[in-house]
């Protein structure tokens, strides 16, 4: 750690970690907004635009799941 550094390396990798896996975590939110939807006339294009969301915001939770793995050296 140089003198310049505000806190250690290890540090910042953990709280990276810890707030990138927070917010993949709405994924979960997600995933229980998509089931609700289940009944749900799929042809109307608000419950389209809907599911789309829910299955971006999916997306997006795994990639930054991948990412933090990646960044620790898991995968």
């Amino acid at each position: 750690m140089s003198e310049h550094d505000l806190v250690s390396p290890s540090t910042y990798r953990g709280f990276v970690t810890v707030l990138s896996l927070l917010l993949a975590a709405w994924a979960f939110y997600d995933i229980v907004k998509w089931r609700r939807l289940k009944g749900q006339d799929r042809q109307d294009p608000l419950v389209q635009d809907k599911l789309r969301g829910y299955v971006l915001g999916l997306a997006m939770g795994c990639v930054t799941v991948l990412g933090v793995l990646r960044y620790n050296g898991v995968v």
